[in-house]
């Protein structure tokens, strides 16, 4: 029996007989596409080994498993960055809720100009557009299904919620900025909650042909 594309094949055609079964006795020495290849030479030239249909047998499934993961792995590098179809509500509504809370940036610096004449301004305005920015990619992240996204999240909030202390008061007295960490920390506390962490820990992500991995 031949096997296509085993880049071993030409090389044990030269093999003696005994340098076959040898290859056979000493299996652990070899890769599985040169134990495949030596049994189907073996094969081709009658040489009775007892062992050789188990061994075949064997040497098939490793190969056809570990092809089944690579295939996998291709697979789940296409789908790495796109959204799961059984994503739960719970993380869903925390991406939501993020991506509401770009636009209460945007509310807040008008409400920060007609209520403290704020003057707006280019170098105002790159000031929050990083901010804006790295809210909807979080919501994104969120909204893929990353596990370690909701950790970074969480960390990111606190330390932003430290660096506020220091901030300007107008901030603090700024119900929009109240409202949007209210609504960030509900997120937080959905990304938590208790559906949210069995589909991270049990689950996979699935999408419309395949089932990946387990949310990284």
């Amino acid at each position: 029996m031949e096997i296509p594309n085993n880049r071993f094949a030409q090389i044990i055609k030269d093999k003696s007989d005994l340098e076959l079964k040898s290859i056979i006795e000493n299996q652990d020495d070899y890769q599985e596409e040169m134990i495949l290849a030596a049994i189907c030479e073996i094969e081709k030239r009658e040489i009775n080994i007892e062992s050789l249909p188990e061994l075949k047998i064997k040497i098939l499934k490793v190969l056809e498993d570990r092809t089944a993961q690579e295939k996998e792995y291709e697979e789940s590098k296409n789908y790495n960055f796109s959204i799961p179809r059984n994503l739960p509500k719970e993380i869903k509504y925390a991406s939501y809720i993020v991506y509401f809370t770009v636009m209460l940036e945007v509310v807040e610096i008008y409400w920060l100009k007609t209520e403290f004449n704020f003057s707006f301004s280019l170098g105002a305005a790159s000031i929050k557009f990083p901010s804006y920015l790295l809210l909807i990619l979080w919501g994104y992240l969120i909204h893929i299904g990353h596990n370690w996204t909701r950790y970074l999240f969480l960390s990111i909030k606190l330390i932003g919620i430290v660096f506020s202390i220091f901030a300007f008061k107008t901030l603090f007295s700024s119900p929009i900025y109240i409202i949007q960490n209210l609504l960030q920390f509900i997120a937080i506390y959905l990304l938590f909650s208790s559906k949210a962490n069995k589909w991270y820990k049990e689950e996979t992500r699935e999408f419309k042909n395949t089932a990946t991995n387990k949310p990284s």
